[in-house]
């Protein structure tokens, strides 16, 4: 059995193998992209209907040697629910099972890869519903690339024009099995001289004062994590100053941009990306909307019916195929995240589509003490996400804590999640918080069908 240094060693080795195509791809014309994707939606379409008996029901009417995106919209769109009960059938290595995956994210705290090749990764979602996900060497590699490829193009462009050393700050998800922080683990940043990575969960007393060491010159984390940065800055606590700030996992809104670009001066990138299919868009530097990777995955802007939408519309919620991932076939996999297709195309003239800044997913800070503590949501996701048993959850924020509702599949230990929440959020200042967990059957969700997973006292 290869030690785990030495497949991250030969992770690393396809990855950087990729480099050179993929710096070609952000430059293909319209015909190109067409091309791959109809070449790559044949393969996965073959090898679902060969490999996962749950796809083999579904696409039987689809012929794999000659299928185009015409027929997707005859294919049934598969949901979180779909994948998480028929985990086992949809999966295409049949060693694999959803009890075996689950017991590898039980087991490993942040490193190791399952069976010697597999990277493991669950997300709660825009759904609230979570699920569970695994990539093969080279598509856990595509994944990561879909994000990376464009800061490699910068990279290449201002070569020569910076020096000195690279140190890169990641502010977000310090949960093993969050594949942010799985992929920052494995591959760390080509071309970063040093990386740190800091929790959005941690004391941003204990935040300030490690960046404030550290002195990062590349700063990457969630928008709203970066937004209480950017406030600890303009009061004089934090003094960093980054040339490069960019933001992902979460929406980019306009208040937060122009609350980092105010104190730092720089122009703001965002990521969009999603464990699904890793980033599926990216800021080409100050031209508004994200180029889409549109290569690699193809998503679908639709109405609550599933209808497609006309360019310069906002979808209700988007189909994604990813394209890349024949171990976990995800084929018009249902995501409640609202996208308005630009009607021009990349402005640096390749045929990548351009969407708006994505709206969806917005997760609610929770402010206490009249805002001696602004606490993310992280802190309730981190222990949440990893009780397998629990299907759906809703936090409900109270003066000095939270309500939690939890739909579950099996007993869970109620007092203990409580207890590990409580501990969380003693160690960020709040004193006896209180911390209430539920069973219910079913959590309300909103006309449109999407759930609200954290609910601030401010609604």
């Amino acid at each position: 059995m290869a030690s785990y240094e030495e497949i991250r060693q030969q992770h690393i080795a396809v990855l950087t193998g990729m480099i050179p195509e993929h710096l070609e791809r952000l430059n293909w014309s319209r015909r190109q992209i067409d091309a791959e994707r109809q070449s790559r939606l044949r393969e996965l379409v073959g090898v679902a209907k060969e490999r996962s008996p749950w796809h083999a029901k579904r696409l039987t009417h689809i012929n794999a040697d000659t299928v185009t995106e015409v027929h997707l919209e005859a294919i049934p769109p598969m949901t979180r629910d779909d994948l998480m009960s028929n985990w086992n059938d949809i999966v295409t290595d049949r060693r694999l099972s959803l009890e075996l995956v689950e017991g590898h994210l039980d087991s490993h705290d942040n490193h190791d890869y399952l069976m010697d090749e597999y990277t493991v990764c669950a997300s709660g979602g825009s759904s609230g519903r979570r699920g569970v996900f695994v990539y093969g060497l080279k598509g856990c590699a595509t994944a990561y690339m879909a994000g990376l490829r464009h800061r490699i193009r910068k990279q290449v462009e201002l070569a020569g024009e910076s020096s000195g050393t690279n140190r890169l700050a990641y502010l977000g998800s310090h949960h093993p099995a969050h594949m942010a922080y799985v992929f920052h683990q494995i591959f760390g940043f080509p071309g970063i001289d040093s990386l740190l990575l800091l929790g959005v969960q941690d004391p941003i007393e204990e935040v300030v004062c490690r960046l404030n060491e550290f002195k990062p010159t590349h700063l990457i984390g969630y928008p709203t994590a970066l937004q209480l940065l950017a406030r600890e800055q303009k009061e004089g606590r934090l003094c960093i100053s980054p040339s490069h700030v960019s933001a992902s996992s979460e929406p980019l809104f306009n208040e937060i941009r122009e609350a980092l670009t105010e104190v730092w001066g720089v122009v703001v990138l965002n990521i969009w990306a999603m464990t699904e299919a890793g980033a599926c868009g990216h800021s080409i530097g100050q031209a508004p909307g994200l180029m889409m990777n549109d290569d690699l995955s193809i998503i679908e802007a639709v109405d609550s019916e599933g209808r497609y939408i006309p360019r310069g519309m906002c979808s209700n919620k988007i189909f994604i195929t990813n394209l890349f991932n024949h171990v976990l076939p995800l084929i018009r996999m249902e995501v409640t995240d609202e996208i308005t297709l630009l009607v021009e195309g990349d402005p640096g003239g390749s045929g990548h589509q351009m969407i708006a800044e994505v709206e969806g997913r917005k997760d609610d800070l929770f402010i206490y003490n009249d805002g001696k503590h602004i606490v993310h949501p992280h802190v309730f996701r981190s222990v949440l996400g990893r009780e397998r048993s629990i299907i759906e959850y809703q936090v409900r924020q109270t003066p000095n804590g939270a309500q939690i509702l939890v739909v579950t599949a099996a007993q869970v230990g109620i007092q203990e999640l409580e207890r590990k929440i409580a501990d969380a959020l003693t160690r960020i200042g709040i004193e006896k918080p209180g911390i209430v967990i539920s069973h219910v059957d079913k959590i309300d969700r909103s006309a449109t069908g999407k759930l609200k997973r954290f609910v601030s006292l401010s609604i």
